[in-house]
């Protein structure tokens, strides 16, 4: 395991992928196995169907449709980001927006500091540096935009 948490009444816990597949191979756990884009990929195509259809389609299956989601098991690759880095810019950022300007939207229940989301310039997986040149801290709805605008 790589971490748990407590939601809610229930555990999440982060498993490494070798787990996983022994889980699998032993025949615990028979929830899917796919990578995080995967299963984004999947709902993507299943919302395009949706949205093509008309209505009354999507209600026929909405009346047919289970009222509790599958579970699958997500693998992802994370990376171990440098914490000096991110409060670094968290500091220069002074609890300001760096897109838009505004002030952070709400302070965190944890510690009573700004929310702000950390971004990177170049993002990590296309080989961008873990360093305070390439990150800002953006509000959500600035964070993103820049990944989805």
């Amino acid at each position: 395991m790589i971490h748990a948490e407590k939601v809610g009444p229930h555990w999440k816990c982060e498993l490494k992928p070798e787990v996983v597949s022994a889980l699998v191979q032993l025949g615990w756990t028979q929830t899917p196995l796919m990578s995080e884009e995967e299963l984004n990929a999947e709902l993507k195509n299943e919302i395009v169907k949706a949205r093509t259809d008309s209505q009354d389609i999507r209600r026929q299956r909405l009346e047919k449709a289970p009222k509790r989601p599958a579970v699958v098991q997500v693998t992802r690759a994370e990376f171990r980001r440098n914490g000096d880095v991110v409060a670094e810019v968290m500091f220069n950022a002074n609890g300001v927006c760096e897109d838009c300007g505004c002030d952070a939207p709400f302070k965190r229940i944890s510690d009573g500091t700004p929310y702000l989301e950390i971004h990177y310039v170049l993002p990590l997986a296309e080989g961008g540096d873990d360093t305070v040149e390439n990150a800002v801290a953006l509000c959500p709805n600035c964070h993103r935009k820049r990944h989805f605008a």
